[in-house]
């Protein structure tokens, strides 16, 4: 640790740590706090959207088997 004698090497050094552990802390924010929130949202969206794709597939069915009826 003797090239850290200096001023300069000192707060070169604190500015990196500083710098890792605010990214190490945004980091677990981001995991902890807006992922959960985003996979919920992104899950309530793809839930919806197979609801309305399979209240059009059997709305199509039922048309189908209306047509098939009619025909026999």
């Amino acid at each position: 640790m003797g090239s850290i004698k200096t001023i300069q090497a000192r707060y070169t050094l604190i500015f990196i740590v500083f710098v890792a552990v605010v990214f190490l802390l945004t980091e677990e924010g981001i995991r902890h706090f807006i992922t959960p929130k985003l996979k919920a949202s992104e899950e309530q969206l793809v839930l919806g959207k197979v609801n309305k794709i399979s209240e059009a597939i059997l709305f199509a069915l039922a048309k189908v088997e209306a047509q098939s009826r009619s025909i026999t």
